[in-house]
């Protein structure tokens, strides 16, 4: 399954970037901020109010990344699962999603079982793939569960509890522990 990039939760950002100009956003973003990062990187991936530059957009959304923001983890990560701005590889969108997912976040969760289930970037695991469904379906993810029931006639009912005992034991990174 093709993971959309930046599957837009940003509605709430959209409507808070369009009411900022594009260079106070900007001042923002090379002032720092992740947050403006990030919008700063959607912003040159659809060309809203900048010209559309993926390689922009993926310049954005790495400073954002390197900063341990998880919504610029997952986007990263995405150009790279796509070539989206950058040279499609799987190995480095697998990292990036699994940075955000570490964090908690559903989308880099599911975009990282994808990976395991496919074998795009990492060694494929149904284990590991439905490990980071379940999580992902905690965490609210609307495509998780049916990814899930997908996937568990594949599997035995040893390697479904192995599974979600590996989710169960799971936790996210604490704050001083986003950059490792």
């Amino acid at each position: 399954m093709i993971r959309s990039l930046l599957a837009l939760s940003l509605t709430a950002w959209a409507a808070f970037a369009a009411a900022e100009s594009i260079d106070d956003l900007r001042a923002r973003a090379e002032q720092g901020s992740s947050y403006a990062q990030v919008l700063m990187g959607v912003k040159y991936h659809k060309g809203d109010g900048v010209p559309q530059d993926m390689a922009e957009a993926a310049r954005w959304s790495r400073m954002a990344a390197e900063q341990g923001d998880s919504r610029g983890q997952y986007n990263l990560g995405a150009m790279y699962d796509s070539g989206d701005g950058v040279s499609q590889d799987f190995a480095e969108a697998a990292a990036w999603y699994r940075k955000a997912a570490e964090q908690g976040d559903s989308r880099g969760q599911y975009s990282l079982g994808d990976m395991y289930q496919l074998g795009q970037g990492v060694d494929q695991s149904d284990v590991e793939a439905y490990r980071w469904f379940s999580l992902a379906a905690v965490s609210g993810n609307d495509d998780a569960i049916p990814a899930m029931q997908r996937l568990a006639p594949q599997m035995t009912a040893e390697e479904i509890a192995e599974a979600e005992r590996l989710a169960q034991a799971w936790q996210p990174l604490r704050r001083d522990q986003k950059n490792r």
